[in-house]
């Protein structure tokens, strides 16, 4: 036990220090740094919200529309740059796995979680405004939100380790991926909502888990907003199967990218 504890504790300190090596890499080089990332999504937001406000959408089943945003933004940022930060983390990061106590998954985490934190002081920072500014902003489900919080990072943990892994039998995958994710972000529910289509469109939409993750995530903020046909379970399986899959492979082609 002695042993395992010092283990966990080397691995944490190598974790936070890749962190704050990525923090630098990232955001260093940018005169504003963080505020650059909050421009981002502010801007973002509002060009969808200048849309909807275009074609004369309302509020989504009541939901105010900038939290609607605000939301689907997040939960969508932190899976899609977690994805896509940890299929060229290896590459990326290769001087570092040189010395004996970085492994890949270190380097994998530290992005994960840089990337989660920082998404989640951009929400809560556009909340609050939105806040102060009038719109109402109320928490309705306090444990669902935790549980999506959760998820949110793993999932994308667990997808982008399984590509990362299988990069180095199909290095075409890493052209590919960026491509899906664009896709995935008009299929995701980010700026629409599942139950405003019918029942054959819903039920294939319905398969995406990124967009059970974001659709349970705006619940836990409205009580009127529908999430039928939504399921923390399916998206928890989802994960625990990319999680299992991609720490398999990590470890199975771990001694081929060392050759």
């Amino acid at each position: 036990m002695g042993a395992l504890w010092q283990g966990l504790a080397v691995q944490r300190r190598v974790i936070l220090a890749l962190m704050l090596r990525e923090t630098h890499t990232i955001y260093g080089d940018a005169r504003l740094g963080y505020l650059w990332v909050l421009i981002q999504s502010a801007f973002g937001i509002a060009v969808f919200w200048g849309m909807r406000v275009f074609v004369g959408a309302g509020d989504p089943h009541g939901m105010p529309v900038a939290v609607f945003l605000i939301l689907g933004f997040g939960v969508w940022t932190v899976m899609s740059d977690s994805i896509s930060k940890c299929l060229n983390a290896v590459r990326v990061n290769q001087p570092l796995l040189t010395f004996p106590q970085v492994t890949e998954l270190d380097v994998m985490l530290s992005r994960v979680a840089v990337i989660f934190v920082t998404q989640l002081v951009v929400s809560v920072l556009l909340l609050s405004v939105a806040y102060a500014l009038g719109i109402e902003v109320r928490l309705n489900d306090a444990g669902l939100l935790y549980a999506c919080l959760l998820l949110a990072p793993l999932f994308g943990l667990g997808c982008g380790m399984t590509l990362s892994a299988l990069v180095v039998f199909i290095p075409s995958i890493e052209r590919i991926v960026p491509l899906v994710m664009r896709l995935l972000f008009f299929v995701s529910g980010v700026f629409f909502s599942a139950n405003s289509f019918g029942n054959d469109i819903a039920e294939i939409l319905r398969l995406n888990p990124m967009l059970h993750l974001i659709e349970l995530t705006r619940g836990a903020f409205s009580f009127s907003y529908p999430v039928d046909g939504m399921s923390l379970g399916y998206v928890s399986i989802c994960t625990l199967c990319l999680l299992s899959v991609g720490l398999l492979l990590e470890r199975y082609v771990r001694p081929r990218r060392e050759r």
